[in-house]
C-alpha cells in the first residue's frame, strides 16, 4: 500500500525513461498531481492515482453504505491503474478507447467477485453486489499521426471536467443519478445537452429552500447514484472522446468536491495562479471541499473530498523548477541553508513503525502530521510530500536526491536517513545474546 501510495505522489513525474522524454520533447505530455481528505463521518473511502508518464487518471469513491467501500474503491483502483499503465499514450484512439473500456470492466468484475465471495449481495437481488464505488477515467491519447485527444470513461457521480484556455471549465460527465432516471423517464431529458444543463443547474444552487417544491424534491434524488462499479457484471462505463485543441487541463473530482461547490466555485478555484502546480491546485480544492464539508453549515456534505488536476503542456514548453507557495523554500533554498529536525533514534524508530503500520491514506496523513516536519519558515509541509520522499529513500536510496529536491525538503529526508543508518549500525554493532540470555 505504501509502495502505491508513493508512486502516484512522486515516482512518475520526476523518473521517466529515455522513451518517455523523447515523446516528450517531440509531441507534448500532462503534469498532474492530487490531494484527498478525509471527512469524519465515516471510514475514509476515496482512492485515486496518477501515472503522468502513461498520462492516465483516475478518482473512486467507495459507497458509504457498501460493507467496505474503501476496499471497493482500492480494488477499483488497482485494477484500471494495470490496466492502463501497460500501454503507451502513442496507441490509436480507437485502441485507447477499448482500453478504458477494459480498465473500468475489469475493475467492476474484480469488485464484483470480491463481494459475492463475501457474501455482500443484496437480499432482493442476490445476483446484485452491495459494495460499489465511482470511478472517472482520464486517459490522453497521442497517436503519431493524428491529433491528440483525451478518452473519458465514468461510472456514478464522481465528475471529469475539462478547462479551455481561457480558464473556464467545461464539465464533461453526467452523473448516473435518480435525478437524470426521473427526468428521462417523464422526457424532460432528450439529449445529452439537455441532461448536462440539468446537472448545471442543480449543482449551482446554493439555497435550496428558494427553489420551488417539486424541484426541491429533484435536488435530494441529485445524490441517489443509479449506478455503480461492482454492481453487477452488466455495468458497463460511459465512454467520451474530446478533442484536445483548445484545452490546457483537466479535472478530476468526487461528490465531496463537487457536492459542496457550485461549479463556478470549483471553476474559480481551478484557476492557476502564477508558478502554481497542478498538485497545489488539486490541495486547495480538496483540502477547501473538507473545510466547507465540516463546517456545519446549510447543505455542507462532510464527506471525503479527492481531486487530481491537470494541465496538458505543449512541446517546448517545460516548467522550471517552482515553488507551490511563495513562503515554500525551494530545491536551490534547501541546498544553501542546513535545515535538520531535532529528532531522537528512538523517536525516529517510533515513525518508522508507524509509518509501515498504517492501512489507509488518512491514517498516514495523521501520523504525518504528528510528525510535525517544518521548514525555516514554520511551515509545515505537505504530508504526501514528506510521507513520499521519506519513505523513497528506504525504498530506492539512489534516488533521493533526485527525488527529494523536487520536493524542497532534502535536509529533512537526509536527516532522517541518517539517524536511520545509525540505528542499522548500533543494532549491527550489538553484541549477539542467547535466548538464555535474554531471559
Amino acid at each position: 500500500m505504501i509502495k502505491n501510495l508513493l508512486r502516484r505522489v512522486a515516482g512518475s513525474e520526476f523518473l521517466r525513461t529515455a522513451e518517455e522524454r523523447e515523446r516528450r520533447e517531440t509531441s507534448g505530455y500532462t503534469e498532474a498531481g492530487a490531494e484527498s481528505t478525509a471527512g469524519t463521518k465515516h471510514p475514509y473511502e476515496d482512492a485515486f492515482f496518477c501515472l503522468n508518464d502513461v498520462e492516465s487518471y483516475a478518482v473512486f469513491d467507495g459507497m458509504s453504505t457498501s460493507p467496505r467501500g474503501d476496499r471497493a474503491a482500492k480494488i477499483g483502483r488497482d485494477a484500471v491503474k494495470e490496466v492502463l499503465a501497460k500501454h503507451p499514450v502513442t496507441i490509436s484512439v480507437e485502441e485507447t478507447e477499448r482500453l478504458v473500456i477494459t480498465a473500468i470492466a475489469e475493475a467492476n468484475a474484480r469488485i464484483y467477485r470480491d463481494a459475492i465471495v463475501n457474501g455482500w449481495v443484496q437480499k432482493d437481488a442476490p445476483n446484485l453486489s452491495k459494495n460499489l464505488t465511482t470511478v472517472v477515467v482520464l486517459r490522453v491519447c497521442r497517436p503519431p499521426h493524428e491529433a491528440p485527444c483525451v478518452v473519458i470513461g465514468h461510472i456514478g457521480d464522481s465528475r471529469a471536467y475539462l478547462q479551455h484556455e481561457d480558464g473556464s471549465l467545461e464539465p464533461q460527465t453526467v452523473d448516473d443519478s435518480l435525478l437524470q432516471s426521473v427526468l428521462r423517464s417523464e422526457g424532460r431529458i432528450r439529449t445529452d445537452d439537455d441532461a448536462m444543463e440539468v446537472q448545471r443547474m442543480f449543482s449551482n444552487v446554493t439555497d435550496p429552500s428558494t427553489l420551488s417544491e417539486e424541484d426541491r424534491n429533484l435536488y435530494k434524488q441529485r445524490n441517489v447514484t443509479t449506478e455503480m462499479a461492482g454492481q453487477s457484471l452488466d455495468t458497463t462505463p460511459v465512454i467520451k472522446t474530446v478533442s484536445l485543441e483548445g484545452m490546457q487541463g483537466f479535472l478530476l473530482v468526487t461528490d465531496g468536491v463537487s457536492d459542496n461547490f457550485t461549479e463556478d466555485t470549483i471553476a474559480q478555484k481551478s484557476q492557476q495562479r502564477t508558478n502554481e502546480s497542478p498538485a497545489s491546485v488539486a490541495r486547495r480544492l480538496a483540502q477547501d471541499a473538507h473545510a466547507c464539508g465540516i463546517s456545519g453549515k446549510p447543505g455542507a456534505k462532510n464527506d471525503d473530498a479527492t481531486a487530481v488536476f491537470g494541465r496538458f503542456l505543449k512541446r517546448g514548453n517545460a516548467p522550471e523548477q517552482r515553488r507551490d507557495e511563495p513562503n515554500r523554500r525551494s530545491s536551490v533554498d534547501t541546498g544553501d541553508r542546513a535545515v535538520v529536525v531535532d529528532v531522537e533514534p528512538d523517536r525516529a524508530q517510533q515513525w518508522s513503525r508507524k509509518i509501515e503500520a498504517t492501512a489507509t491514506y488518512s491514517a498516514l496523513y495523521r501520523v504525518i502530521r504528528e510528525i510535525g516536519v517544518q521548514d525555516i519558515d514554520g511551515k509545515t509541509f505537505n504530508p504526501e510530500e514528506v510521507i513520499a520522499a521519506i519513505e523513497l529513500v528506504n525504498l530506492q536510496p539512489n534516488r533521493i536526491k533526485l527525488v527529494t529536491r523536487a520536493y524542497g525538503i532534502r535536509n529533512h529526508v537526509q536527516h532522517f536517513t541518517e539517524i536511520q543508518a545509525q540505528l542499522r549500525a548500533a543494532k549491527a554493532a550489538a553484541p549477539k545474546t542467547s535466548p538464555r540470555e535474554r531471559r
